[in-house]
């Protein structure tokens, strides 16, 4: 009885055990059930209570939690690669969207220019446009974006996969609030939040400059010069906006700190990281410190400071530039003198001592000074290039009309010489590509500034033919007053072109020429021209003397638009006849006209181009010279030879000019050139009375 009663004690026992471990072993299934549905449903936010249902019931009872386990896991990885897909196919669309908001940005009126308030040399770009967006849309819009872009993210896990794209996309999104400072900075505490870099702060560093929050945006750009937050990748800077170390300069100057030392120190910080770039670290501190007016103190530095003599010539070079950013060309000039001329000019450069930069001879033609014009043809006979900003200067100053003549030569036979002076970036012409970086404002100002000094100089012929080589397209079926008011009203400076046109036709005897393309002009606008209207006031208004500008005008137009059209390759016998004959009626015509050098210069540029179409190859003595290095310019003989009426002209020109030697000499070398004798039945007299002159 005993046994039986232990027996059925212990059979009690053992059937509540083995419920209670069935019902736990239920409760943990049902528990990994749930904690998987809770993944899905959080991770696909369109999963209903009906599919939790579903979820719990069909094909599920009776599996393990490991089954179970396993088929959330690959319906998690199906999930998560369908997200995937998604937030691309989002992030696509985002970028659609930010690239719309950037073009209406383009299109929005300019923001001021950050270093207005400081002299400088730039070219203004003058942006004609009738939209007036306005920065407040686009900061508002931007404000859109952002909000839809930071849903999209953190809606899903960030991928790896995905992270340097909206990297990208943060970085782009900048731009919409470079007038917004505190924008700026949400996007960059999202980036950290997102444990993302974003490594061009360009767009914060100038909205922080716009609002003068010059210590706090001058501690963003130093941590990204720190290695120890941004790493040792190198340090990209615009030498001519050097908005970071502007900022630099402005905190120091709020907080009385050494203005100088502080900037340098930031060139000396970058340069240390990537020592290929440090003379333009060194020149665009130079640019900065001159737009916060701190020419002195960078002078200083450069007299006292311990790294001056291992920066060398660019820390010379940032001062003279620094200078001319202030108005103060004489100190920029002392600076030039004492490296070219004083006893600390032992520069070792390329290889030699006593070698003055090309670039700090750029910048002394800058400054101006009597000696602009020789370092100008210095440079065109080594070889170098010339800024825009330095021929400007040398032609404004010059008083020399074969100067203005050789650099109106050397822009008509290549204009790759010339570059822009703000990037503070002078080359050998040998190592260029050889490609004209000119833009359409810088030419006309550049014949703007030839044109006044030609006028200036009674030399009217060559400011009409600098016009007609530079700036016309030569389109014959135009009359030349419609092609020329055309693209007078799209000009940047159409008042100053149109006073310097109607001073060279004034001069060059076309009084009604002038008159007709006035009215042709201010026919077709409603702006107002002062100086032309000045100088229309005061024309003399001769109606029985006869202009025959127009018929010259369309000569030469058809002579120039002709030979710039030809085919590269060998002319014929006879087409050069034809040319030289139509040259040498247009010498006569610019020598009645009394501008003799005008017709000198167009019969070199015409000669030279016939010359380079008629050579196939060098022959062995011009190769010999140009090894050696002679290249002195000659006049071609044999074409002079071929047209008696050129030769006379040509010797006119010249005795026009005052050059009686030269011209005795070119008769005789001409004669002595030809092959066989001809009958000079012009040139000859001309050349007798001026041998008894």
């Amino acid at each position: 009885f005993v046994s039986c009663c232990a027996i059925h004690f212990l059979s009690i026992i053992y059937f509540n055990m083995l419920h209670s471990c069935t019902q736990r072993k239920i409760s943990i299934i049902l528990r990994q059930r749930l904690h998987n549905f809770s993944i899905v449903s959080h991770r696909c936010p369109k999963f209903s209570s009906n599919d939790r249902i579903r979820f719990l019931s069909h094909n599920n009872i009776g599996k393990t939690a490991d089954e179970l386990a396993n088929k959330s896991n690959s319906s998690t990885k199906v999930n998560r690669n369908r997200r995937k897909n998604i937030k691309k196919s989002h992030l696509k669309e985002m970028e659609r969207e930010l690239n719309e908001l950037r073009i209406e940005m383009s299109k929005a009126t300019p923001l001021p220019d950050i270093f207005a308030s400081s002299p400088s040399l730039h070219v203004s770009n003058n942006i004609k446009s009738s939209d007036t967006i306005s920065h407040d849309h686009i900061v508002q819009q931007g404000h859109i974006f952002l909000r839809n872009f930071k849903q999209i993210v953190e809606e899903s896990s960030l991928d790896q996969r995905f992270a340097r794209e909206v990297s990208l996309m943060l970085q782009q999104s900048l731009w919409l609030f470079r007038s917004s400072f505190s924008d700026c900075k949400r996007v960059l505490a999202l980036s950290k939040q997102w444990n993302l870099d974003i490594n061009h702060l360009a767009p914060v560093l100038e909205a922080g400059c716009r609002e003068e929050k010059w210590k706090e945006t001058a501690d963003i750009f130093r941590s990204q010069i720190d290695p120890d937050a941004f790493g040792f990748a190198p340090m990209l800077i615009d030498v001519k906006s050097p908005i970071g170390l502007f900022v630099i300069a402005k905190d120091a100057q709020q907080r009385g700190l050494p203005v100088a030392e502080s900037v340098m120190e930031a060139a000396i910080h970058m340069s240390m990281v990537n020592p290929t770039d440090q003379q333009k670290y060194v020149l665009a501190a130079g640019v900065a410190l001159g737009y916060v007016g701190a020419w002195k103190e960078l002078i200083e530095y450069q007299a006292s400071s311990f790294n001056s003599a291992r920066l060398g010539q660019p820390l010379i070079g940032a001062a003279m530039y620094a200078c001319i950013l202030c108005n103060k060309k004489d100190e920029s000039l002392k600076l030039y003198q004492k490296v070219a001329q004083g006893p600390e000019s032992e520069w070792q450069w390329s290889g030699g001592p006593d070698v003055v930069e090309p670039l700090l001879r750029d910048i002394a033609m800058r400054a101006g000074g009597p000696d602009a014009a020789k370092l100008l043809l210095k440079a065109f006979d080594e070889g170098f290039q010339v800024s825009f900003q330095a021929s400007l200067s040398v032609i404004e100053e010059c008083q020399s009309t074969n100067v203005i003549t050789a650099i109106m030569e050397s822009i008509h036979n290549d204009s790759s010489w010339i570059v822009d002076g703000n990037d503070l970036e002078i080359m050998h012409r040998d190592d260029s590509d050889k490609v004209s970086r000119l833009s359409r404002e810088q030419l006309e100002r550049l014949v703007l500034t030839i044109a006044r000094a030609t006028n200036h100089a009674s030399e009217f012929g060559l400011s009409m033919l600098c016009y007609e080589m530079f700036l016309s397209k030569h389109q014959l079926s135009l009359h030349w007053q419609e092609e020329t008011a055309s693209w007078l009203l799209d000009s940047d400076y159409p008042d100053d072109h149109l006073s310097a046109i109607m001073t060279a036709l004034c001069g060059f005897g076309a009084s009604k020429s002038a008159e007709s393309l006035y009215k042709a002009v201010t026919e077709r606008s409603q702006e107002q021209y002062p100086l032309s209207f000045d100088i229309y006031q005061f024309m003399d208004f001769d109606y029985s003397r006869e202009d025959n500008f127009p018929i010259l005008h369309r000569s030469f137009r058809q002579l120039i638009g002709v030979t710039a059209s030809l085919p590269n390759d060998n002319l014929a016998s006879s087409q050069i006849d034809l040319l030289l004959a139509a040259l040498a009626k247009l010498m006569a015509s610019f020598n009645n006209a009394k501008n003799p050098r005008a017709g000198l210069f167009l019969s070199k540029q015409i000669q030279t181009k016939i010359l380079s179409l008629q050579k196939s190859s060098p022959t062995v003595r011009e190769m010999v010279r140009s090894f050696l290095g002679v290249e002195a310019e000659r006049p071609n003989h044999a074409f002079l030879a071929r047209n008696d009426e050129l030769l006379a002209e040509t010797v006119r020109a010249m005795r026009m000019l005052k050059m009686h030697d030269q011209a005795l000499s070119l008769f005789r070398e001409t004669i002595h050139a030809e092959q066989e004798p001809n009958a000079r039945y012009i040139s000859t007299p001309l050349a007798v009375s001026q041998a008894l002159e």
